[in-house]
């Protein structure tokens, strides 16, 4: 039954958009929200290491 409804909620979303399947002219692309935020909790390492680095860099040089 769930996946009835969840097919019919598809189908009303469509209809209600006005969208005819057959005259779009390019895909519609859906992007991927998870993505950004697993990004964001690898560059919490990232930019520790980072941080840590340029005054030994800065040292050397100078």
């Amino acid at each position: 039954m769930k996946a009835n409804l969840a097919k019919r909620s598809k189908i009303d979303d469509i209809e209600k958009l006005g969208i005819n399947l057959k005259e779009l002219s390019k895909l519609i692309q859906l992007g991927y929200a998870e993505g950004w935020k697993n990004l964001n909790n690898d560059m919490t390492d990232f930019v520790t290491i980072i941080i840590f680095f340029i005054p030994f860099l800065l040292l050397s040089i100078f």
